[in-house]
């Protein structure tokens, strides 16, 4: 490897072509280095963000109408307070939109507004303080949701846009050592994925195959046909140890490589992935990870619904986060600067989520990000864990939270918060659909309809919901994608509160909500047909079951890659 060089930053508006290479080396100096980092091998400096547009017209103007409305009522000092607060919302909703066009800035000023008017009235209504703190809590998330969705469609122009690249390679290549871990995989699935990695038209890498599977007629298969690849395959079983997997890959792999790449189970990547993704890596010295977008592996209803529900794989949000060098990492079509890995510590063995977990690291300490737009390959559905989006919150809560810190920009401190802001939702839904059903037992024993608290549920009930079909419905590929996160409601958000695995079930859900209302009809209608808005999300969840023949409902249910059936011929 040549010796370290002073980084040379290479923009996007650089006129020089990316597969030109500069000198591969490792970056010059720059602020964040790792303790004990020799010198010259450090990530680079974060780029400058532009200056703050003004903001404040959309929010005060909304404002103002809010406090005209309520004058006429002879409220005046509470249209003042839902001003006020409407303000405050939309100041932090439209915060950094120096890149949103008008009318996405007025939508969320407006919506601010009203979600203030809402509380307020509850607030005058003297609502349950529990009550009022769930609609406040509903509401600031409805307004995390859409300014995603605004941000994701609502944006003038993307200033970097990574196509994959065309040409021939620079010579020399950098080594890549792809890294493909496999846990109780079928060996049909990983034959596939070998044979595609085998056919990679890029003539310096080597292929590291980590097993951790307990059976051996499992990984005994596949150790005979990394066997028959040739000696850039090699074969290692751990046992089950899955968390140790990547940490033993990475000090496995070979001294000259330079770049790291990430593969799954499943996965079929194009011949030209590394052709066309590495020279990134010698034209900008300041990147360190790269992430390929992924087609669904097959075209069955079950792994274009599961694709279509995974939001790493909608395209508008990845060209967002993309804008605000927040891209995350997947398990599968990733490529990452090995000294970045090495210099961020390597991979964490007790974090939930290593490649949440590594991004995360690695954007705090300035390495650039990006997505590729175009697919370089099928990969099967991966689907997080529902705790993971707190796991990482708690190891990182200084750097996502504290609006101060400098470790992260404000656009990938909000779009980090993402997954979180989902997790969020689901588990305010599952939590205020068992509040309902407690609170129906309640009005049946009183036989009091007037005590139906309607208005305190109307939010976190239906809103949130409604507010998550329609972000999928804009956001994610798919005709069905409505459907499928009202699903993954249902799935996701009784996991959350801890339940029990049977009261997790969608039947289980639908049974209770369903006789809820069946029971507390005669009394309240209204408050029935609440309960029957709360019992959607399980019967949206039972319907794709159905219409799957029970594998769609298994993908929202299980976060392992989906596999093929076995006894499928290869």
């Amino acid at each position: 490897m040549n010796a370290p060089l002073p980084r040379t930053v290479v923009t996007e508006s650089s006129t020089a072509a990316p597969w030109a290479a500069a000198p591969w080396g490792t970056p010059g100096t720059a602020q964040g280095a790792a303790p004990g980092a020799a010198p010259g091998a450090t990530p680079p400096a974060r780029r400058a963000l532009p200056r703050r547009a003004r903001f404040w017209l959309p929010p005060l103007a909304a404002a103002l109408v809010q406090g005209l409305l309520w004058l006429p009522g002879g409220a005046g000092g509470m249209g003042v307070l839902a001003a006020a607060l409407g303000l405050l919302l939309g100041l932090a909703t439209l915060h950094r939109d120096e890149a949103l066009r008008a009318l996405p800035r007025w939508l969320l000023a407006a919506l601010a507004q009203g979600a203030a008017a809402a509380l307020v009235a509850a607030l005058l209504r003297g609502e349950n303080p529990a009550w009022l703190l769930a609609q406040g809590a509903a509401w600031v998330l409805v307004l995390a949701l859409a300014r995603q969705v605004a941000e994701a469609r609502g944006l003038r122009r993307f200033h970097r846009r990574w196509p994959a690249l065309e040409g021939s390679l620079a010579r020399p290549q950098p080594k890549v050592s792809l890294h493909l871990l496999s846990q109780d995989a079928e060996p049909a699935q990983m034959r596939r994925t070998l044979d595609r990695l085998a056919a990679l038209d890029y003539p310096a890498f080597e292929v590291l195959v980590v097993d951790s599977s307990s059976t051996p007629a499992r990984w005994e298969a596949v150790a005979e046909h990394c066997a028959r690849l040739g000696p850039r395959f090699r074969f290692f079983h751990l046992g089950a140890c899955p968390q140790a997997a990547r940490g033993f890959a990475l000090r496995e792999t070979a001294v000259e490589a330079q770049v790291i790449g990430l593969v799954s189970p499943g996965t079929l990547a194009r011949p030209d992935w590394l052709r066309r993704s590495v020279p990134f890596f010698q034209a900008r010295q300041g990147l360190g990870f790269l992430q390929a977008a992924a087609s669904p592996a097959g075209t069955g209803f079950a792994a274009r619904l599961a694709h279509a529900q995974d939001e790493a794989n909608w395209a508008a949000p990845r060209r967002a986060a993309n804008e605000q060098v927040a891209a995350g990492l997947r398990p599968t079509l990733a490529l990452l600067r090995a000294d970045a890995l090495r210099l961020a510590g390597g991979w964490d063995e007790a974090a939930p989520d290593q490649l949440a977990d590594m991004s995360l690291r690695l954007l705090r300490q300035g390495w650039d990000s990006a997505v590729l737009e175009e697919s370089m390959g099928e990969a099967p559905a991966c689907l997080p864990a529902p705790a993971t989006p707190f796991a990482l919150l708690r190891r990182h809560a200084g750097a996502l939270l504290n609006p101060w810190s400098r470790a992260l920009t404000a656009g990938q401190r909000r779009h980090l918060l993402q997954p979180l802001v989902s997790a969020l939702a689901d588990a305010l839904w599952a939590g205020s659909a068992l509040a309902a059903l407690a609170v129906t037992l309640l009005l049946l024993a009183s036989r009091d309809a007037g005590a139906a608290p309607l208005a305190s549920f109307a939010v976190p009930g239906l809103g949130l919901p409604l507010v998550l079909a329609g972000r999928a419905a804009l956001l994610a590929p798919g005709g069905l994608a409505a459907l499928a996160a009202l699903a993954k409601l249902a799935e996701q958000g009784p996991a959350l509160l801890g339940l029990p695995a049977r009261w997790r079930a969608p039947r289980a859900w639908a049974g209770a909500l369903g006789m809820a209302a069946l029971l507390a009809f005669p009394l309240a209608p209204g408050w029935a047909g609440l309960l029957l808005g709360f019992a959607l999300p399980p019967l949206a969840s039972l319907g794709l079951g159905w219409w799957g023949r029970q594998t769609v409902k298994r993908s929202f249910s299980q976060a392992a890659p989906l596999s093929r059936p076995r006894g499928t011929p290869d």
